[in-house]
């Protein structure tokens, strides 16, 4: 397992954490030397431009996917540069430093890295990944994080967050959602599943959802707006 807090500024080279370790190009390990910041991102991409084609070509296919426009990774005087096509089947291409790519799409593409890599971790933690990207790119990066998780991929992640914004993304996937309270007499984590709490008061219209059954399981979905309801009531804080 490797937990990371990936931020732009480190993943695109502008900062650098004062514990970072050299690279040893002679036995990459891509998910230990990304680093838990991201700050040798921009180094691995480099590396496996020019050294190692295999996991370069798992990682067009895996970005492709959700950006069409992609066509690849240059290197000019060292740096690396985004291929993109500006208008379908012209060849007009616009190259992009680090910096011009979005938040999103940066640590989008730093999570499809480490599943491109030839040995890709079974579970990623990623503390608060809303931190420092705006609402628009928290969108773009559940995208990617569907689509490394998706049918046929071995990765599994964890993803903590207090933002309410990136919760509502999975207001019809609430099996996937844990709340985590510490209760103060005894110091102990209670975690409750959201899908599981919720499942009696929606059958009991008690809250605004619907029921569905898959695979023998009871899964509930609610609107967006209930679940913000449900968080500013106080109900999720308190499951």
């Amino acid at each position: 397992m490797y937990s990371y807090n990936l931020h732009p500024h480190f993943l695109n080279g502008l900062l650098k954490p004062l514990n970072e370790k050299e690279i040893d190009y002679a036995n990459v390990n891509i998910a230990r030397d990304l680093g838990q910041e991201g700050a040798n991102f921009q180094a691995l991409l480099k590396y496996i431009v020019e050294q190692d084609q295999e996991t370069y070509k798992r990682l067009l296919e895996f970005l492709t996917l959700v950006v069409p426009a992609f066509q690849g990774l240059v290197i000019k005087d060292e740096q690396v540069f985004w291929q993109l096509e500006i208008t379908k089947n012209t060849g007009n291409f616009q190259y992009l430093p680090p910096t011009a790519i979005s938040d999103g799409f940066t640590k989008g593409c730093a999570l499809v890295l480490l599943c491109a890599s030839k040995n890709p971790p079974a579970l990623i933690m990623i503390d608060e990944v809303e931190n420092s990207i705006s609402l628009e790119n928290v969108r773009e990066l559940l995208s990617w994080l569907h689509h490394a998780s998706g049918k046929g991929q071995k990765m599994q992640f964890i993803l903590t967050t207090h933002s309410l914004n990136f919760l509502r993304r999975f207001s019809d996937d609430l099996e996937a959602v844990y709340n985590v309270s510490l209760v103060s007499r005894n110091y102990n984590s209670l975690i409750t599943n959201l899908n599981e709490a919720l499942l009696t008061d929606v059958k009991m219209d008690r809250v605004n959802g619907d029921i569905r059954k898959q695979d023998g399981k009871e899964l509930v979905k609610i609107p967006h707006y209930q679940m913000t309801d449900l968080f500013y009531s106080g109900v999720l804080l308190n499951l």
